[in-house]
Parts: structure tokens; C-alpha cells; sequence
């Protein structure tokens, strides 16, 4: 079931952008999808994270329908935010319509209690928004961000998310060291495409949350 689940969502994530490519210009200028080694890499990393992932998590039809839509979400917006910088609201708006019908249908105790995650982080990530436009006199932390934590919000309880939103700077963190460490040059006013990092830490709180808090609790 995993690796089934896990070829299903590969091939919808791969639908969904080259659905993109077919209609945003800017896309097609900037990505060589699907032939290149950067793409190979995503795919990689998307079959041993979505098969870890259901084998890990996944135990019902509707859990594996809920993680692989999760996770195509995460491959989606990663690819695209890697060359272009920024996210297109359509596809997560599509994307949080699938997460909350299946968690609907998974069964909920409380429906509006499932729009209390999303409106944490969407609240937290626009006040930094909003700082760092003040700051920085144009837009330096981006809105498709703010709405994207949202969405993830909807995959976690109150303090996850904000675990996550944490979390998502300390990724981003972690790979600058990275990439100064192998000796490149990082412009601090060179726009960074975020969305990769609140991905990696969604998926890092949804399989490891309690061993996370435990680390921020010591």
C-alpha cells in the first residue's frame, strides 16, 4: 500500500506541475522539469519520504489518501517555490480542500476546531510578514508562505503548528550553514524561497512532533 500510494502521488504531484508549466510563463523560463538532475532529486527524496511516511503513519484508506495528499502538497510547492520564488494560491487552495475532506471523512469531534491550526500560523507567519515589509521596505517574507503554513495548520493541532513555524527557521538555518560550509557565497538581500523549509518542517513535526517538543522542552 505505500508504495502504491506513494506512485499515486507522485504521478498527481507531477500533474500538477506540469499543469503549472503549461500555464505560467515565468515557470517555464526558469524550470527545466522534467529533465534535469534537480528534478531527480525531488522524486528521490519524494519516494523515500512518502514511503517512510505511510509505513510510519498511514494505517486506513482515508490516512494514506490524507499523508499522499499532504505530501504531494509539500513536493508541489517545493519544486515550484525552488526556481520561481513564490506559490501559487490556486494550487494550495486545491490542495486544502483535499486535506480537509479527507480529515473530515477520517472524522473531526469538533469541525471548527479544525480551523484553529491554520489561523494560528496564517497569524503568526503574517505578523512576520508584515515586520519584515515594514523593515524592509518591500516584500521580504512572502504572502504565498503565510497561506501555505495554513494550509499546513490543518495536518496539526494548535502546538504543532507553531512548533512548525518554529521549526521552518531552523531548517532554513541549518541548510545556509550548509551552504556556506561548502563554501558559497550567500547574498543576505537575495530573495530565498521559503516554502521548501515550512515543508521539510511539517513533515519533520507530522512524523516527529513529540520528540521535537521534548528538544525544545529541555
Amino acid at each position: 500500500m505505500a508504495i502504491l500510494f506513494t506512485i499515486i502521488g507522485l504521478v498527481f504531484s507531477y500533474g500538477v506541475v506540469y499543469y503549472v508549466l503549461k500555464n505560467d510563463e515565468d515557470f517555464v523560463e526558469k524550470s527545466p522539469f522534467p529533465n534535469n538532475k534537480i528534478s531527480a532529486v525531488f522524486v528521490l527524496i519524494f519516494i523515500f519520504i512518502s514511503v517512510f511516511t505511510h509505513y510510519k503513519l498511514s494505517n486506513t484508506i482515508w490516512t494514506y489518501l490524507l499523508n499522499t495528499s499532504f505530501l504531494s502538497l509539500c513536493f508541489v510547492v517545493s519544486y515550484i517555490d525552488f526556481y520561481v520564488k513564490y506559490i501559487h494560491d490556486m494550487i494550495l487552495i486545491v490542495f486544502a480542500i483535499l486535506i480537509l475532506a479527507f480529515k473530515i471523512i477520517i472524522g473531526v469531534e469538533d469541525f471548527i476546531s479544525l480551523f484553529i491550526p491554520p489561523i494560528i500560523g496564517m497569524a503568526f507567519y503574517g505578523l512576520i510578514y508584515i515586520l519584515a515589509r515594514l523593515y524592509y521596505k518591500r516584500e521580504a517574507f512572502g504572502q504565498g508562505d503565510v497561506l501555505l503554513i495554513g494550509v499546513c495548520g490543518l495536518m496539526f493541532d494548535p502546538i504543532m503548528i507553531v512548533i512548525t513555524s518554529f521549526v521552518a527557521f531552523y531548517v532554513a538555518a541549518i541548510v545556509l550553514i550548509l551552504v556556506k560550509v561548502m563554501g558559497k557565497s550567500i547574498d543576505t538581500m537575495q530573495e530565498i524561497a521559503f516554502g521548501p523549509y515550512i515543508c521539510i518542517a511539517s513533515w519533520l513535526v507530522m512524523c516527529y512532533g513529540s520528540d521535537i517538543i521534548a528538544i525544545f522542552n529541555r
